[in-house]
């Protein structure tokens, strides 16, 4: 780690590399943890008919391409925000299928889905296992930081 002139100048530096690590490491764990949870969320109901995944369609919820996750850096911290891209067939077709999922909000009953909170999951499982702590410290350290 380089000596530094003043405080400024190590803030800054510090300050650098985790809005890089935010940009970086931190962004495509929280793609993968949704991937996850996605894919975990398509063993939980049996659906006889195949939906759009399933038969292998680009541009479907589960399409790992549609996970989109924003990195919001401010004065008070880093904030990421995660939205599949996928849109809806059919009825829905011009609008998100992340709150049908979310909500199950169909316009249909005749085989009723659960809700599958999907966001509340990938939250859950951050938390519960300290990802974005143990990737902040493993980077951190990588770039020559003494993380304790």
């Amino acid at each position: 780690m380089d000596n530094f002139d003043s405080l400024d100048d190590l803030i800054t530096e510090l300050d650098e590399d985790v809005i890089s690590i935010s940009y970086g490491a931190l962004r495509d764990e929280i793609i993968n943890n949704m991937y996850d949870r996605i894919m975990y969320m398509y063993t939980l109901y049996d659906n006889s008919k195949p939906n759009r995944y399933e038969q292998g369609e680009k541009g479907s919820f589960g399409d790992i391409d549609m996970i989109e996750v924003d990195v919001d850096i401010t004065n008070r911290g880093i904030r990421f925000t995660g939205l599949n891209q996928a849109k809806g067939s059919g009825y829905a077709k011009d609008e998100y299928l992340d709150r049908y999922i979310e909500e199950s909000i169909y316009d249909y009953s005749r085989n009723r889905v659960p809700e599958r909170p999907v966001s509340e999951w990938v939250i859950d499982q951050l938390e519960e296992k300290g990802v974005i702590e143990e990737i902040l410290q493993r980077e951190l350290r990588k770039r020559g930081w003494d993380i304790k």
